[in-house]
């Protein structure tokens, strides 16, 4: 079954290659971060598995290989989703179902169960959803940069924390998305599961130990982060980066890595205390030899005839995009926003330049950044940074995610409802509404997508409209529309609504020359 294995690994991945250059390319970026590096030991560790689960005397069963074609028109499908509608998240899922349904059309049900492991394995492989990463790279940000505070502070440092940036006095650090610790959290949750199956546990304690790896990833993740920066204060600034922050990095992995196994251990000796904890598979029945050879031939006399029809559909997979029509992008006339009016009838306004670093984090081709004023008014910060394509990943950095790395806590979030100018007889336009405070401060935050002429609220529609119009109409470009007032210079939340709300339909009957619909 190893043969087997290998060959469902590379057929679609040929398939992939040759008829999806563009999912290919974002796969091999994925899995050449640092995040998805353990990804290129997954199959083998998995062919690894499947020897081991094969005896020496096994021999070739009929079962039923149906389910494999039905996998196979499944992952087919949302191949030609993700080729079409430019979702690149779905080609992970779309390879992942492939590769099951060709180990299921080769190698029947029966083979299937018995090396479910191995094919689970390859889960660890797919990259996830941006936004569940981005959600958790949050997320991780916030929690890691608390337990490093709490921890430097406990080595007798003042320490002031802001979001995620870290205050010691004689430097700032900020945890980023490199150091949230998914690039520790991902490989060692794969590796939690790989410790579990060679360890011969049970699926109640595999799954103990995943649920495991994530405190683990954090507390190990926040001593790094203290080390950074007792580092930095007793040895100097420079400490904090080149090659000591990484050689911490290496060297909190490895604890966390026996770490699990010590939680393995214990796990084992709950489970059954008869057992030792040391009785691990790792050498398959019979030896690599016997085992491989009996594999092999039972391919040979059972495989080749479903191996042959399997490459036909692979190969109908990798030319659907040379036969069917290609997919168009329309990239609509606009005014950049260098362009944009600074006096929107009593509202004057001034361009800001954004720091670099910023710039940089999101896939814009262009952004307007400008504080508007009345005369004798509070100040609005207008933030409009235009996407060619909605689709890349990275968008979702929408304020309600970004604003508390920065230091922001939200102390409210909602809907705000506007009149709709173009169509007073029609529903109200939604968009999202936060009231957030930083350094003290509190501040109303107004939000929404803008996709074609329509307000968007909530991030989780954005794609389905996307892709609906993407077929339709080849239109994937849309913006990011977010207004900021301090509430220092109005009397209250229901004064500041009211100029915010006066802003926003400012805005929106001025944004179509800049964000077409």
């Amino acid at each position: 079954m190893v043969i087997v294995y290998l060959v469902s690994l590379i057929l679609p991945l040929a398939a992939l290659w040759i008829g999806y250059p563009a999912g290919m390319d974002w796969l091999l970026k994925q899995w050449n971060s640092e995040e998805y590096s353990h990804a290129i030991m997954i199959p083998l560790v998995g062919a690894y598995m499947v020897l081991l689960n094969q005896g020496a005397a096994d021999q070739p069963v009929k079962s039923s290989r149906a389910g494999g074609v039905i996998m196979l028109a499944v992952g087919t499908a949302l191949l030609l989703l993700a080729h079409y509608g430019h979702m690149f998240s779905v080609y992970g899922f779309s390879l992942l179902l492939m590769v099951c349904g060709v180990f299921v059309s080769c190698a029947g049900w029966e083979q299937t169960k018995r090396n479910w492991a191995a094919l689970t394995l390859l889960i660890f492989a797919v990259p996830m959803p941006t936004a569940l990463f981005n959600k958790m790279s949050s997320s991780l940000q916030l929690i890691s940069s608390r337990l490093g505070a709490a921890m430097i502070e406990l080595a007798g440092i003042t320490v002031h924390l802001e979001g995620n940036v870290i205050d010691i006095g004689t430097m700032q650090m900020q945890v980023v998305e490199a150091c949230s610790g998914l690039r520790y959290l991902l490989p060692l949750v794969a590796l939690a599961y790989i410790v579990g199956v060679f360890s011969k546990a049970s699926l109640v304690r595999i799954g103990l130990l995943l649920v495991a790896a994530a405190p683990i990833t954090v507390l190990m993740n926040s001593i790094r982060i203290a080390l950074t920066a007792v580092f930095s204060e007793y040895l100097g600034v420079n400490t904090a980066e080149g090659f000591l922050h990484d050689f911490e990095g290496w060297v909190i992995f490895f604890p966390a890595l026996g770490l699990i196994l010590g939680v393995n251990m214990i796990l084992s000796k709950f489970a059954d205390r008869k057992t030792s904890a040391f009785d691990w598979a790792l050498l398959p029945e019979g030896g690599f030899g016997s085992s491989l050879a009996a594999q092999t031939g039972a391919f040979v006399r059972g495989g080749l005839p479903a191996l042959a029809t399997t490459v036909v559909l692979m190969a109908g997979v990798a030319s659907l995009p040379f036969v069917l029509p290609e997919r168009t992008v329309v990239t609509p006339p606009r005014e950049p926003f260098s362009m944009f009016p600074l006096e929107l009838k009593e509202w004057k306004g001034q361009h800001e330049r954004m720091d670099v670093i910023y710039r940089n984090a999101l896939p814009w081709s262009d952004y307007l950044l400008a504080n508007f004023i009345k005369p004798g008014g509070p100040v609005i910060n207008v933030f409009v940074p235009y996407f060619p394509s909605l689709y890349e990943d990275t968008y979702t950095h929408n304020p309600a995610v970004c604003l508390p790395g920065n230091g922001w806590t939200i102390d409210e979030q909602g809907i705000k409802e506007l009149p709709n100018r173009q169509r007073p007889d029609h529903q109200s336009l939604r968009i999202n509404r936060l009231v957030a405070t930083i350094e003290g401060k509190k501040h109303v935050v107004y939000y929404w997508f803008l996709h074609k002429g329509m307000v968007i609220a909530d991030q989780n529609t954005v794609k389905p409209i996307l892709l609906w119009n993407s077929f339709t109409e080849g239109r994937i470009d849309g913006a990011l529309v977010r207004l900021v007032m301090s509430l220092d210079s109005v009397p209250d939340l229901s004064a500041a609504d009211a100029v915010m709300e006066d802003m926003a339909m400012t805005l929106l009957d001025v944004l179509p020359r800049f964000v077409p619909s």
